[in-house]
């Protein structure tokens, strides 16, 4: 029996590329500095970047083991109206666009994003934003 301890997940590889690649972006130090969270904190100061839902498929195909990943990001602003969760979105895109992710174990194929939205929360002071991504990701 193998020692599985050592086995790192495609989606935590996925999650922690796509985390270290925001938390490294001049672009976004300037709007979010260093708030991006797993779990946002309940006192976490606006704006911030949370990680939301997470979702993967096996596309294992020919003995080649292959995963499609879907994963959102949740953007939250209170600055008053929807324009700094654009630029937020916006950031995040061209950050992310393109981007050869380096995952241990893993390549990434492709990450696009897939849909995203505004809302305004409950509390009508908070906007959210989420961005919904799918990655294709292949063992190595």
């Amino acid at each position: 029996m193998s020692d599985t301890s050592l086995v790192i997940s495609v989606e935590h590889a996925l999650q922690k590329a796509v985390f270290q690649t925001l938390f490294d972006s001049p672009l976004l130090q300037q709007s979010v500095g260093d708030r991006i969270y797993d779990t946002p904190p309940l006192n976490a100061s606006f704006p911030y970047i949370g990680f939301g839902s997470f979702s993967t498929r096996n596309q294992t195909l020919d003995n080649n083991q292959a995963y499609e990943c879907r994963f959102s990001l949740n953007l939250l602003s209170q600055a008053g109206g929807r324009k700094q969760i654009y630029e937020i979105m916006q950031s995040v895109r061209f950050i992310l666009e393109g981007q050869n992710l380096v995952l241990p174990d893993f390549a990434l194929v492709n990450l696009s994003e897939d849909l995203s939205d505004v809302a305004l929360e409950r509390d009508r002071l908070t906007q959210r934003g989420t961005m919904r991504f799918r990655a294709f990701i292949e063992l190595l």
